[in-house]
């Protein structure tokens, strides 16, 4: 799916410390349908809110139209046919149901990069194609990327457990600067939406 980027640094003090940075995708979600993108009709407001301290970029392309690819195109600043974790027929990992190529661990990524600077680095991930066994965990010293039963292996966790999760790995940072990255997987097919929202 088409994957959305946010991305922004925390203000500095007047002692100028490394920026911390949050970067945020959510996987299949047009940003023509997002608030920050000017979209009025969005039910976003915590996004917007976000947004408004964050840098958003409105000229961002995904490298794929698949999840692990154009993640690890984010995390190594490669193309697909250059980092080559893509789906494949014969690939050796199936644990998406199907032949993958993983990221190898041969390429560095910003998370590597990050640690060796001094940055804590932590990642929640809700989508199965970003599981640690598919090299996107590379750099990261916390990789939640649990998927525990049948329902979540397939469609991912929900938005609210997702943000907990990374809510309480920020909660256990002291005062090192941190790369965190989080994943949301709500809007990718097949969509169920929560009880409150299902129209009859």
């Amino acid at each position: 799916g088409v994957v959305c980027l946010v991305c922004f640094a925390l203000g500095c003090s007047e002692e100028k410390p490394p920026p911390n940075f949050v970067l945020i995708t959510l996987d299949t979600t047009r940003p023509d349908h997002l608030g920050p993108y000017g979209y009025e009709a969005a039910h976003t407001p915590n996004l917007d809110l976000f947004a408004e301290r964050a840098r958003v970029y409105e000229r961002a392309y995904s490298t794929s139209s698949w999840t692990l690819a154009s993640h690890a195109s984010m995390l190594t600043g490669l193309l697909p046919r250059e980092h080559g974790a893509q789906s494949m027929p014969k690939g050796e990992n199936r644990s998406l149901g199907y032949g993958v190529r993983p990221l190898s661990d041969s390429f560095r990524t910003l998370a590597e990069i990050l640690s060796e600077a001094g940055y804590r680095t932590g990642a929640v991930v809700a989508g199965p194609a970003l599981r640690r066994d598919l090299g996107t965990a590379q750099g990261f010293e916390f990789y939640e990327d649990e998927l525990d039963g049948s329902l979540k292996v397939w469609n991912g966790k929900r938005a609210e457990e997702t943000t907990d999760l990374a809510l309480g790995w920020l909660e256990t940072l002291g005062q090192a600067p941190f790369f965190l990255f989080v994943n949301y997987f709500d809007a990718h097919a097949p969509y169920s939406p929560p009880a409150d929202f299902e129209r009859p």
